[in-house]
């Protein structure tokens, strides 16, 4: 069972891999910032795998996926669960994860001629628009879970 942390447009996409890898899908259609901030997206996530968990699937039978912010999600549940001591998805696939909240890499200034959906500026929009907490230290990954 693939656990799909997406946006609703994605429905199509999740579909087509879970039919040509074999096991079903469960897209997610997490709540979205600025209306819902961090960590209600986190929060939809584990909540839909403890509602598989609660259908009987293993979590060695259940993959978190996604893609954009959704890879990133993808990747905080299973952090989030290990900080808990939980058993987490057997396996992970993030596609385009934002990874770097700190928007340190040099590369997002030197490829903003040629990048323009993600320019500092917008990314640290959307930063502020996910992480309006200002306690949330989104250097170190725990807090961020």
């Amino acid at each position: 069972m693939w656990l799909e942390t997406t946006g609703a447009s994605d429905r199509k996409a999740a579909g087509h891999m879970a039919k040509a890898a074999g096991p079903r899908s469960l897209v997610v259609g997490f709540r979205l910032a600025p209306e819902h901030p961090h960590p209600a997206q986190i929060d939809d996530a584990e909540t839909a795998y403890r509602w598989l968990l609660a259908q009987g699937y293993e979590p060695r039978n259940i993959g978190s996926t996604g893609h954009s912010i959704g890879g990133t999600l993808a990747v905080m549940l299973p952090l989030r669960l290990l900080a808990k001591g939980e058993a987490t998805p057997g396996a992970i696939i993030s596609i385009s994860p934002w990874a770097d909240l700190t928007i340190s890499n040099p590369k997002v200034d030197e490829n903003e001629e040629h990048d323009k959906m993600l320019s500092r500026g917008i990314l640290e929009l959307f930063r502020a628009a996910w992480l309006q907490d200002p306690d949330v230290d989104f250097t170190a990954p725990a807090s961020a879970s």
